[in-house]
């Protein structure tokens, strides 16, 4: 008898505990919508107060009282980071799937890049002050305090992770080291500038061709060592092309204006030059001045009365012949 008593009280148990438990099946996700200020110096993101499941379109919110000291607010993106990601604007819709949502505020620097000094009616650039995320494409702009800028300082770019630059016209000296260690590929050189200082575009990555602007008169030694590129269109105000200016590079092909006289020891350096234009009388500083073939080169010039012609180099015969 007590036995049976006890496995009543059992049941009962039992009985109790799933009543106090339902079964409710398989509870559908629910999904938060969260907004992230992201460097946000003053204010707070909005608040999303919803609840989603998996398919329903999110309603993207405005930037609520969020502000970012120098910083323009653009909208929203999924990553924190990354710009492939889509720019949401307020009112735009998305499609929320499994997993909470979390949108972080996309900023556009809108503050001071440059440092930079002011001599009478002229500004130079003297160094970049700007967020790193702005670097990779830079801009140099044509004025500052409504002053042109007509000069980049010494080493004022260098070192900065630079993909691509545009320089403006008005733009007339680029000192020394101005862009060195950078990564660009190509540099369009304002028909203004006159001077290029000595590695000024060194150890970058352009290639195909460089045009130099009709107004330029010097070219520092090392300006534009260390690179791909595969030809130099001279202009006219040359005189002289520096030591070490064009070392390392692809060029195979020279066309010397007449303007130019003297070419600097190692100025095409470790370049394998096989076809020269030259023009009568220049001197060549060194063996080195031509690249490989620069040593029998500057001989057969010298030899032939340093006449002005085409000149080429037979690699079978490892002669210069000239035209």
């Amino acid at each position: 008898m007590a036995e049976k008593i006890r496995l009543q009280i059992l049941i009962a148990i039992v009985l109790l505990s799933a009543a106090s438990c339902p079964f409710t099946g398989n509870k559908e996700e629910e999904i938060f919508v969260y907004y992230f200020g992201n460097g946000n110096t003053a204010g707070i993101p909005p608040v999303d107060a919803s609840t989603y499941k998996p398919g329903d379109t999110v309603t993207v919110l405005g930037k609520g009282t969020l502000e970012r000291t120098d910083y323009l607010f653009e909208g929203w993106r999924w990553n924190s980071y990354d710009a492939w990601y889509t720019l949401y604007q307020e009112g735009d819709t998305l499609k929320a799937h499994s997993g909470d949502v979390t949108l972080y505020a996309n900023w556009k620097y809108n503050g001071k890049r440059f440092d930079y000094s002011i001599n009478g009616n002229e500004a130079t650039i003297t160094h970049y002050i700007g967020p790193y995320e702005d670097i990779p494409i830079l801009e140099i702009p044509s004025k500052i305090e409504d002053k042109p800028v007509t000069r980049i300082g010494e080493g004022a770019l260098a070192d900065c992770h630079i993909l691509s630059v545009v320089l403006p016209e008005g733009l007339k000296t680029i000192e020394a080291h101005g862009f060195s260690n950078n990564f660009l590929t190509s540099v369009t050189i304002p028909s203004t500038v006159t001077a290029i200082g000595e590695s000024a575009f060194s150890n970058n990555y352009l290639v195909g061709v460089l045009k130099i602007p009709n107004g330029i008169t010097a070219i520092g030694g090392l300006a534009f060592q260390h690179n791909s590129i595969s030809s130099v269109s001279f202009g006219t105000g040359l005189t002289a092309i520096g030591a070490y200016a064009f070392a390392y590079n692809a060029l195979a092909h020279l066309d010397i204006p007449a303007g130019i006289t003297v070419i600097e020891a190692g100025a095409f350096f470790k370049n394998d030059i096989d076809m020269i234009r030259i023009g009568n009388g220049v001197e060549i500083k060194s063996d080195s001045s031509f690249g490989t073939y620069g040593a029998s080169f500057r001989a057969y010039y010298d030899a032939h009365g340093k006449k002005s012609g085409s000149y080429t180099y037979a690699h079978t015969t490892k002669e210069w012949t000239g035209s």
